[in-house]
């Protein structure tokens, strides 16, 4: 067993669960993840004992963030050190999960951890030395994602196709990004559906503070501007309406055309486009992001084209420029992504962090601009008194924490949520010289490691970790990153900085305040939103649960792809299609064409009889087309009904072994 004792709800899930596929359904820091490994455990000593044909086979432990892999690795490897994990993290090395499999086999190790994508890659390789068949556990950490876009989703229906007898066991916290209560059950039916299951077990507040767990929630503050403070703002923000078929940037600019936007905001698209045409006059082939279309032209690519081409030119001076535009390139995308700002607030909160951002990068940097430096330093002066003069998001964030340091003293542990990457160096950095907090914050700050701009490896990440675990740091400013999975230690208080978008976002980021007495404190709201009918929807997802989890488990659920409409058997016809896009090379229209045609021939050839099913995810209304003739199954997910039956056709050939 584990190295850790369970609890006795811990136990009694653990034997429920039995060989049956489940989900299970815990606050965070209550222990889901040693549930899966006491389950790990027991099957393996099992297969030993009674099973001996599941002796050479492995267990999956997948988890949706490369961050999240090395973390369970070790977790695993603490509390079940007689088993062997082999761990794998795409973006470490040039090799693949195939590659890393041809040189160890199957039987040298227990349980491999790893990210759905990774996965899907190489177990849907005709190739691969890895199947279905080879798998007697498969464990989804963070299971509520496969009821939106993500590779978890690809990865369940590739796994539903094949029909296998491995179990598979969910952990969540929350089981749906719905609000309304008919959304929540249709959310949570199509999760049970996917994952063949009708057993969602959780454990009650009285059963777990028994059992020595502390469940009481944090107690809810509220610092948001809209509810406590009335703030006079001195322009006229027009309402804007994003066209729907026109990008975010496209309208942002259209609207800074037409004079709408704070002073800040049209200042800085001025300051960007003077940079842009002074740079223009030393590098002739330079061409602004801005204006480019495709991936070049998106956001997260302007910094990093800055970044590419510093490398490449052989000017120094034109090297700093650039290294000095990327800089304003970010601080513009913050402002675009939070565009359209409210009228209230002034100043728009986005537009502070900007500033600040501007203020920690550039301001007391060299300009390489000399012609303009003089306009440089004058928009610094005013805008320093525009954010310094008036009390915006960040004075009322140092008045939280000022008024939260008060009640706990120095015992205070403080997690910060924001939702850009940016944002947490911005609030570090602005925590560490405010005046009214910087003589007790010690701020560190984490994000995920793949970022443009400002850089954060893994090692920095576990660094930063480890100085709040021991007391180095006592505020954690992190973005969605710490709300799910990571092991960061309990805490007192969190605060969102950031509005909430889900109630996964709120539970999941709540829960990290497990002390008694923490609190959790909102400091903006969504209109379509407000943290009101987010804690309703809490409250109606568990009633939702307990119902669903009520039900008899005589009675199996049905799989997406078993409640399809069953289509008129006609012969397939062939095409040519626009390629679709898929992470692993896909095969051409011409292929995909003759697939079709190569299907139909072998069916009326040897007197066949194909049976076709399709759906449409009401989400994300991608079509799932399966096609099987007997036993094999050809299974495809595509934005298109026609790619999707296209690219059906072509995995069917390859299970015939045809192609």
């Amino acid at each position: 067993m584990t190295q850790t004792p369970l609890r006795r709800y811990q136990q009694r899930i653990v034997d429920e669960i039995g060989q049956r596929n489940a989900i299970v359904v815990l606050p965070t820091g209550s222990g889901k993840t040693l549930i899966a490994t006491a389950k790990i455990s027991k099957k393996r000593s099992d297969s030993f004992d009674f099973d001996s044909s599941e002796q050479n086979l492995i267990m999956l432990f997948v988890v949706p963030t490369r961050d999240l892999v090395r973390q369970q690795s070790s977790y695993l490897e603490r509390e079940v050190p007689k088993l062997r994990i082999v761990s794998f993290v795409s973006d470490e090395s040039k090799s693949s999960l195939k590659e890393l499999l041809s040189t160890t086999t199957l039987n040298c190790f227990d349980i491999l951890v790893t990210t759905p994508a990774a996965l899907l890659a190489t177990i849907s390789n005709l190739n691969s030395s890895l199947s279905w068949d080879d798998i007697s556990m498969l464990v989804l950490d963070e299971c509520h994602h496969t009821t939106k876009h993500h590779p978890y989703r690809k990865m369940i229906s590739h796994w539903q196709s094949q029909r296998n007898r491995c179990q598979l066991i969910g952990l969540t916290a929350s089981c749906s990004y719905k609000i309304t209560e008919k959304s929540q059950r249709e959310d949570i039916e199509r999760l049970c559906g996917m994952l063949h299951t009708n057993l969602i077990l959780t454990a009650n507040s009285e059963e777990m503070i028994n059992d020595g767990y502390h469940a009481s929630e944090a107690k809810v503050d509220y610092a948001t501007s809209t509810r406590d403070i009335s703030l006079q703002f001195d322009f006229q923000y027009a309402s804007v309406k994003l066209d729907k078929k026109s990008t975010l940037r496209n309208s942002f600019f259209r609207a800074i055309k037409e004079g709408i936007g704070s002073e800040f905001t049209r200042k800085l698209v001025e300051i960007v486009r003077s940079l842009e045409d002074s740079i223009q006059l030393s590098d002739s082939s330079f061409r602004s992001p801005i204006d480019k279309k495709g991936k070049g032209g998106k956001l997260k690519a302007w910094g990093k084209s800055c970044e590419k081409r510093a490398k490449q030119v052989k000017s120094p001076t034109l090297a700093r420029q650039y290294a000095y535009l990327r800089h304003w390139y970010e601080a513009l995308r913050l402002v675009i992504i939070a565009f359209p700002s409210p009228p209230v607030p002034h100043p728009p909160p986005t537009d502070e962090i900007a500033f600040l951002y501007l203020a920690m990068m550039v301001q007391e940097a060299e300009n390489p601009f000399d012609s303009l430096r003089t306009k440089i330093e004058r928009c610094f002066d005013v805008w320093q008194d525009t954010f310094l003069g008036v009390p915006g998001r960040l004075q009322r964030l140092t008045d939280v924490l000022d008024e939260q340091y008060r009640l706990f003293g120095t015992s205070i542990r403080i997690v910060i949520f924001v939702q850009h990457q940016i944002a947490a160096h911005v609030l570090k950095f602005f925590l560490q010289h405010e005046p009214i907090v910087m003589s007790w914050a010690k701020p560190v700050c984490i994000h995920s490691t793949n970022t443009s701009g400002l850089s954060m490896s893994a090692t920095d990440v576990k660094l930063a970790i480890s100085a709040f675990r021991t007391n180095q740091a006592n505020i954690l400013v992190a973005t969605s990153v710490a709300e799910e999975g990571m092991d960061i230690p309990a805490c007192n208080v969190v605060v969102r900085f950031d509005p909430i978008q889900t109630p996964v976002s709120m539970i999941q980021s709540r829960g990290r305040a497990r002390q008694e007495n923490s609190a959790f404190v909102v400091m903006e709201e969504m209109k379509q939103k407000p943290l009101d009918m987010l804690l309703e929807a809490e409250t109606l997802q568990k009633q939702v649960l307990k119902d669903v989890s009520q039900r008899s488990p005589q009675l199996p659920l049905q799989s997406a792809l078993d409640v399809m409409p069953t289509v008129n058997r006609v012969p397939l016809r062939a095409s040519t299609p626009r390629l679709p896009t898929q992470r692993r090379p896909a095969p051409s229209a011409v292929a995909r064409g003759n697939s079709l045609a190569r299907l139909n021939k072998l069916v009326q050839k040897q007197g066949l009889e194909i049976s076709t099913k399709c759906v449409q995810e009401p989400d994300t209304k991608e079509w799932i087309y399966q096609l099987s003739v007997g036993a094999d199954v050809g299974l495809s997910v595509h934005r298109t009904k026609k790619q999707a039956k296209l690219l059906a056709a072509d995995d069917l050939l390859r299970k015939l072994g045809k192609r």
